[in-house]
This record gives structure tokens, C-alpha cells and sequence, in this order.
């Protein structure tokens, strides 16, 4: 949860507080009424992590507060996490609205620069350096092939294009990845395993944590409780469980590894880039990578290669298109 109110200012009670200790209190309140444990149980778990600045920051904060937060520290990482953000309010309460208006920049760029490109490679690259950790092998939301790898392919064309394409500004994974095939930015066959891996994968998390009311995506090491979850899965055996498991994770970490591509193929794609490239050597090239108008690509990124404007450019700058791998151009 983050915790955001309007404006400062100070409450119109007989005892007078600023806001910001007025929702303070009151989000202090709210989490203890649904967090504690009592003998009934709780209502839901509460991570407030996510909030500006995280544990060391406030707990509430302005709308100009998250404003100034998203312009100069807000991380590419926490768009991600803003593009599932809903908002808990009265129905018709305006804020909403305006709420929105500020955080759409953040998340829903509307030019696309190479900066941009180049974050998300290198979160890209953290996701899959940390699923590689044994601690992580057997969890099926953080491993390879989880659920984060689906959410994070949905996601990564959502913050491509959703600047300008409204369509894509929506919350659900499994409506996205439909929009996804309808718009022929990824194959319909694709997204149905996806789609298959997904249901699964939740359906799974769902009855681990019911298993023992834990908040936990880790498979079981008891055999007892390999066999109840195996059972409520519907299959015979943990064994028939994990074999289809395993089938529906590599099709996922196979379209996850797809998306950016291997750090290795992208720096290997620099050779379009290099001074004098012919227009031979660059159509060869295009065709390789699967592009279909070859003659118009190719005219038009020698007309980039050679534009005065990109000469202008300082080195690191004019180095970049030639990092974009092929993955990230098709998307």
C-alpha cells in the first residue's frame, strides 16, 4: 500500500494538526485494523515497502510530495510496480483523476528514449542474475519461470508503447497479454502458453498458501504436504505435478530470455552500427534479424546513421542505438 492524501494544510478540528500527522495517524490505524493478528485472524498482510523512499521514508505523503518523488528519484523498477498501482477511494472522489494525471508520466512515457532501453535491459539482467540464486530455484513467483517473469512481459511493452497507445494502460496481466496478440505484438500461441502458465502458476500459489496460511510461493519440502498440494492441484502425484510445472516455466523463462535478448546477442548486434556499413551489409542484416520491409528499414536507419543530427550527438549518445538489440526494436 502507499498512503497519498491531496495537499498540507491542517485539519479544521478543535484540536488542530497538520495533515501530514492527521493521515499519518490515520494509515497508522488503518494498517493495524487489517495487519494484526486477533483470535478471528486478520484481513489482509500490509507491505508498505513500496511507498516513497520506502522503509526510510514517511508513511503518508502529499500528491506534491510523490510528485517531486517520481520526477527526481522514482526508479524503473517502480514503474513496473505503478502499472498495477489501483486506487482506494470513494468512486466519484475527483482526486482520482488527479492522481492519475500524476502518475501517468511516470510510468506511461510518451517518447521512448534509449535511456530508457537501457534500464530496463539492466533490470532485465538483474531479474535473471537473481532467480539464478538457489534460494530462488523453488519458487515459482521469483524463480525462473515464474509469475514475476510473466508479469515483467506484459509489462515491459506496456511501458514501451503505453505512452501513446492508451489501450495498453491497464492492470490485469492476462488482459494485457490478449491485447498483446490482438495487436500482433506477440504471436497468439505465445500468449496462450503464457496465458496456460499464468493460471497455472497462480492456481499453485493460491493452494501453497493455503497450506499452512503462509504468505510463501516456495514448493514443499515435506512429502505429506508435496502430496495435499499435488492433490488439490488435481493431479495423481507430486511427480505428474512438477513435470507439467517444469514444462509451463520453460516456455515462460524461453519468452522472458526473448524479450530483451542475451546481453551477448545485443552486443554482438553493433555491427549495423559501425561507420560505412553498406547498404548490403545492413539489409543482410535486417533480413537476419526478421524484418520483413527491408529496402524502407534500411534507407531510413542510414538516414539516421548519417543525419547531421545524430553526428552532433556526444559518443556515448550515438553508441546506444547500436545497443538496442533486436528484441527491443520488433517490441
Amino acid at each position: 500500500m502507499i498512503f497519498i492524501y491531496p495537499e498540507d494544510g491542517e485539519t479544521d478540528g478543535p484540536r488542530k494538526l497538520s495533515n501530514h500527522e492527521f493521515f499519518t495517524r490515520l494509515g497508522r490505524r488503518l494498517i493495524s485494523l487489517i495487519n494484526e493478528l486477533t483470535a478471528d485472524g486478520y484481513v489482509f498482510r500490509v507491505d508498505m515497502r513500496l511507498r516513497p523512499y520506502g522503509d526510510s521514508g514517511p508513511l503518508v505523503a502529499s500528491f506534491a510530495a510523490l510528485e517531486e518523488y517520481l520526477v527526481s528519484q522514482g526508479r524503473e523498477w517502480e514503474r513496473y510496480a505503478w502499472i498495477k498501482a489501483r486506487v482506494i477511494s470513494p468512486a466519484h472522489s475527483p482526486q482520482i483523476a488527479e492522481l492519475e494525471r500524476l502518475t501517468q508520466p511516470f510510468v506511461f512515457r510518451k517518447y521512448l528514449d534509449f535511456g530508457a532501453i537501457d534500464s530496463m535491459r539492466k533490470l532485465h539482467a538483474q531479474i535473471r542474475q537473481e532467480v539464478q540464486r538457489r534460494d530462488r530455484l523453488n519458487n515459482i513467483k521469483l524463480g525462473p519461470g515464474g509469475i514475476r517473469e510473466i508479469e515483467f512481459t506484459a509489462q515491459v511493452f506496456q511501458l514501451i508503447r503505453g505512452g501513446r497507445d492508451a489501450q495498453l494502460r491497464i492492470r490485469p496481466t492476462q488482459e494485457t497479454l490478449q491485447l498483446l496478440a490482438k495487436n500482433n505484438q506477440l504471436s497468439a500461441q505465445i500468449v496462450a502458453e503464457l496465458d496456460a502458465a499464468y493460471v497455472f502458476l497462480r492456481n499453485l500459489e493460491h493452494r501453497l498458501q493455503y497450506l499452512d496460511d503462509q504468505q510463501t510461493q516456495e514448493l514443499p519440502e515435506r512429502f505429506e504436504d508435496q502430496q495435499i498440494i499435488a492433490q488439490a492441484m488435481g493431479y495423481a502425484n507430486y511427480a505428474a505435478l512438477l513435470e507439467q510445472l517444469d514444462r509451463h516455466r520453460a516456455v515462460v523463462s524461453q519468452q522472458f530470455g526473448q524479450i530483451f535478448g542475451e546481453q551477448e546477442e545485443a552486443q554482438n548486434d553493433t555491427q549495423f552500427w559501425h561507420e560505412g556499413v553498406s547498404d548490403e551489409e545492413l539489409g543482410t542484416h535486417l533480413i537476419s534479424l526478421g524484418y520483413r520491409a527491408v529496402t524502407d528499414s534500411t534507407q531510413r536507419l542510414q538516414q539516421l546513421r548519417n543525419g547531421s543530427r545524430y553526428r552532433q550527438l556526444p559518443d556515448l549518445s550515438r553508441q546506444r542505438p547500436g545497443q538496442t538489440n533486436p528484441a527491443i526494436r520488433r517490441v
